[in-house]
């Protein structure tokens, strides 16, 4: 326990459920509930509407949005490319609820808001689908495989709000799905398993909700650095 703490907000109920039953914090903390801040950030509306156009003209309207991440993809993780019994390429999810999802090529999109983590995991997705069309005896034409990686949050929001649905084991495509009111499932992903349930658990409060909750947790910070400075100047 340290004794200095004075306030800890948590951004989704299951991180919230589990530092009260820990008792890790000194009696006189306060221990708010509050949604993500990302739900008050204020986006650009002309980037927004220059990202959705840009996507809109390349045919990634109304598609099923797959976040797959490096770390998370392969046999048995979250996220998997495997052939049907014909030889056409299906990505496959592992749902956190324990089931498997099987996805076509031409109904989805794959992204990532980590350039860092997944440029070199996006060009082995290239090579990997277009090597199975190669080999394959009855000269089908590969479906080019939609692949998006969004750098600004304006980028990442305009892509989730013109997807008809999000799968995702990161957590702020979920945020942004929630804002949008996009059906979202997170994907199997044991390295982030609390946030990402406790997201779900975020599908029961409304847009309002979140953003009160996000203006109550930013007086909470407001008043501990108005402290801060009152010690100081006393202090001095």
């Amino acid at each position: 326990t340290n004794p200095d703490i004075k306030r800890a907000v948590l951004r989704e109920p299951l991180s919230y459920r589990m530092l009260l039953e820990s008792e890790k914090l000194p009696l006189s903390a306060r221990t708010f509930m509050s949604a993500d801040l990302s739900f008050s950030f204020p986006a650009s509306k002309a980037g927004m509407d220059y990202w959705r156009m840009y996507y809109s003209n390349r045919g990634f309207a109304d598609k099923i949005l797959v976040f797959s991440r490096a770390n998370n993809f392969g046999p048995g993780l979250g996220v998997d490319v495997v052939a049907d019994d014909s030889g056409e390429m299906r990505f496959q999810l592992k749902i956190a609820e324990g089931t498997i999802q099987t996805l076509r090529l031409d109904e989805i999109v794959v992204a990532s808001s980590s350039s860092i983590e997944d440029t070199h995991h996006f060009q082995n997705l290239k090579q990997l689908v277009a090597k199975n069309y190669i080999h394959r005896k009855d000269n089908v034409t590969s479906p080019v495989l939609l692949l998006a990686m969004c750098e600004q949050v304006e980028q990442l929001w305009a892509l989730v709000s013109m997807s008809r649905m999000v799968y995702t084991d990161r957590y702020h495509p979920g945020v942004a799905a929630r804002i949008f009111d996009v059906p979202m499932q997170t994907v199997a992903f044991s390295k982030q398993s609390v946030k990402l349930d406790g997201l779900m658990m975020l599908s029961n409060w409304s847009a309002v909700e979140m953003r009160d909750s996000d203006r109550e947790a930013f007086g909470l910070l407001e008043g501990v650095l108005r402290d801060i400075h009152t010690a100081k100047k006393g202090i001095t």
